[in-house]
């Protein structure tokens, strides 16, 4: 799941002209920009495993891990609540925040750029990340006042432990997202606000809409409905790797190209550094936004695949060792620029090759599954003694023998990614 937490909107804007044809403040508008032709959809249907051809012994063991999942959801939200609750009275807010949804993604226009830096001592952003660093900080605490006694979760047990973890994460940063949007009435957190926390919430927005975009080519193509409010059932059960990882890694590369306020220019010192500042809170809001439509995008999935706990990915042989998801480190997983928090595998080798001439293994690209290895000479062993996610030259051994005629495929049973 990963996480991640893992939460963005482009502002375009012009001065509006007086009949005099000097530039006015009164008036603004959004410019969209140059016309783009429509990206053709190519139907494109999603394959896999389906759920008729499922036995009923993995069904059954499907459908407790969603149960555990589903309870991980409900514990991660109730929790974020009780702990934004105390946010609030630190900060002698008296309105209690309730469980709320998150709205859909809208843009922002660019006025911020020249307004007045507001002082308060908060902003709806920072309560929301406030409460969401204590619950990290009490997540080992919430799974043990949480244990699944239940006596159908005790077959496979580490499996449904496993996937409960993820579905509390994943709930506290869900509500996480949701909270930013609703304190406002609460709090009134969004009124006294400076520049550079709009320009990252314009660029949540932004983000947000970028992942969604994607993620509709590939359903839309599909004949799938779209997301988020129309999406058929699918019954391919991991479907939602073919649709989430593509689309994260497209809406970053496009993100990359997206303009900042079109058409303002600042005449003065002390306002080329203000949007120079403010463009680059709205960089790392993009970021944000296609994270937090993912993790969105992730539980809305889950609930229309119904045999679908997230396929685990894996790269190697023997039974994984994953880290406490207390411990996941972050790695670029989908050579996408954006390194995220991963559930890890520490003392146990990964297959890897050395892209580029550089030393060392760089991201998830030269991480080896399925058939790749068939396409390279050279492949190394990567054993991260330290379990910090980064490659060290003397975690890397080059002196081994792989008899690729004898090697059909690697296993991808074990290592299970930390997303929903």
């Amino acid at each position: 799941m990963k996480f991640v937490f893992e939460f963005l909107f482009i502002c375009l804007c012009l001065f509006a002209c007086d009949p005099t044809g000097e530039a006015s403040f009164d008036t603004l508008r959004i410019d969209d920009g140059p016309t783009q032709e429509t990206e053709e959809i190519i139907v494109q249907p999603i394959e896999g495993e389906t759920l008729n051809e499922l036995s009923n012994e993995s069904l059954e063991v499907i459908f407790i891990e969603r149960e555990a999942i589903e309870k991980g959801l409900s514990v991660g939200k109730t929790k974020f609540v009780q702990e934004m609750n105390l946010q609030l009275r630190a900060f002698n807010i008296s309105e209690s925040y309730k469980q709320s949804t998150v709205p859909p993604a809208k843009k922002k226009d660019c006025e911020f750029v020249w307004k007045e830096d507001s002082v308060s001592d908060y902003d709806c952003q920072y309560l929301a990340d406030q409460a969401l660093i204590s619950v990290f900080a009490k997540l080992q605490n919430t799974l043990d006042e949480n244990p699944l006694d239940e006596e159908k979760f005790q077959n496979n047990r580490d499996d449904n432990e496993f996937w409960f973890e993820n579905g509390t994460v994943n709930g506290f940063f869900n509500e996480a997202a949701a909270a930013v949007y609703s304190l406002d009435d609460i709090a009134n957190c969004g009124q006294n606000t400076t520049v550079q926390a709009d320009a990252y919430a314009a660029g949540v927005e932004e983000g947000r809409i970028l992942m969604i975009d994607e993620i509709n080519v590939i359903l839309l193509g599909a004949g799938l409905g779209e997301y988020p409010d129309s999406v058929q059932q699918i019954d391919v059960c991991s479907a939602n790797l073919a649709i989430l990882e593509p689309s994260k890694s497209k809406a970053s590369e496009k993100s990359a190209t997206l303009p900042f306020c079109e058409g303002y220019e600042p005449t003065e010192l002390s306002e080329l550094e203000k949007f120079q500042n403010a463009r680059k809170q709205f960089e790392t809001g993009v970021s944000a936004g296609i994270e937090t439509e993912f993790n969105l995008a992730a539980e809305k999935l889950f609930r229309i695949i119904p045999c679908n706990v997230s396929d685990p990915f894996a790269f190697s042989e023997e039974p994984l060792r994953l880290l406490p998801i207390s411990r996941r480190v972050k790695f670029e997983l989908n050579s996408d620029g954006l390194p995220e928090f991963v559930q890890w595998v520490c003392e146990q080798p990964f297959l890897v090759v050395e892209l580029n001439g550089i030393a060392g293994v760089q991201d998830g690209k030269e991480l080896l599954v399925d058939d790749d290895f068939m396409n390279h000479t050279e492949i190394f062993f990567w054993e991260d003694g330290n379990c910090d996610g980064v490659s060290q030259i003397n975690e890397i051994s080059r002196q081994f023998f792989f008899d690729f005629s004898k090697v059909q495929s690697v296993n991808l049973k074990n290592w299970k990614a930390a997303r929903l």
